[in-house]
């Protein structure tokens, strides 16, 4: 299960999944104790969370297996206890039965799941007002964790990741001339942006956000004592762009590629923003499938948000 964007995000930025905040992570160990499978959601509020990660050793793509506890101390702590072949067969079963009958060996990604939904989000009115949402590479994967996960919701966008040189995205760039755009770092970073994030969604990120802030670089565009938008970047990865308007994000992007001097840009933004540089000759894209449990997230400011940081937060 590599498609899951997350996967390829963590490993790259490296970063250490127990140290982001608002984790909880579930595993399943195989028949001689090594690790076989993880997965992790990050909880925004008592109804809504995130899959960061969710890996399969390929020894187990396509089987299903039966699981069990592998202590009394960590419910997240799971066993391999049989692995087969194929999904239980069934067709000619009853309808209700087909429906509703949880098997015991299901998909390893199905176990993980459905341990961390319920303990993450709790039990009640899972299925009317719970939801989580993941984010794919893969278009092929969408049918398992469509209908034997449960992601079974499409996001109202479509998203992408754009790769090009940074040189060529910076000719492309039409800044505003009335911001002033400055290298904020450590506290001053989060107090200077944090009320400007909370306009983005009644999502609380503060804990992201510091988490996030302690080993990026952070730009900060201002209009006298008003923030006005704000960058986070590390290396060649625009982890978020966030602004007022359009012209705000291309002074940020602008003053990043220009002081800082990446390679290239890597970023994650809905379809239709960045048009100039998407239709360039040199740049390249990558798709993203978004998906949900239960609903589309109707609490997030999509205007204010011209790149994302898909695989570590919603937006």
């Amino acid at each position: 299960m590599s498609s899951l964007l997350s996967n390829s995000k963590i490993n790259e930025l490296n970063i250490e999944l127990s140290s982001v905040p608002a984790t909880t992570i579930a595993s399943i160990d195989d028949l001689n104790g090594k690790p076989a499978a993880i997965a992790a959601l990050i909880k925004y509020s008592h109804s809504q969370a995130y899959c960061i990660v969710n890996k399969t050793v390929d020894t187990l793509d396509g089987k299903a297996v039966q699981v069990g506890q592998k202590n009394n101390e960590d419910a997240y702590k799971l066993k391999l206890i049989t692995i087969e072949d194929e999904l239980e067969d069934r067709r000619l079963l009853p309808i209700y039965y087909q429906a509703h009958h949880v098997a015991e060996a299901r998909y390893a990604a199905e176990h993980l799941m459905d341990r961390l939904a319920e303990g993450v989000l709790g039990r009640g009115n899972m299925e009317l007002k719970k939801n989580i949402t993941i984010d794919l590479f893969d278009s092929a994967s969408n049918a398992l964790w469509r209908d034997h996960v449960g992601f079974i919701v499409t996001d109202k966008f479509q998203f992408f990741q754009l790769t090009m040189p940074a040189a060529k995205a910076a000719s492309f760039l039409v800044p505003c001339q009335d911001s002033h755009i400055k290298l904020v770092k450590g506290e001053d970073a989060q107090n200077n942006v944090v009320d400007f994030d909370s306009t983005l969604s009644p999502l609380n990120r503060s804990g992201y956000l510091a988490f996030i802030f302690s080993d990026c670089t952070v730009l900060s565009a201002d209009r006298g004592s008003e923030v006005t938008g704000y960058l986070v970047a590390r290396g060649n990865n625009i982890m978020g762009v966030y602004a007022e308007d359009v012209s705000i994000a291309h002074a940020l992007l602008k003053h990043y590629i220009t002081e800082f001097k990446p390679s290239k840009v890597v970023l994650c933004a809905r379809r239709g923003d960045w048009q100039d540089l998407v239709s360039d000759e040199e740049a390249s894209l990558r798709p993203i499938y978004r998906r949900h449990t239960r609903a589309v997230p109707s609490n997030v400011k999509w205007s204010k948000i011209f790149a994302l940081n898909v695989g570590l937060n919603l937006f």
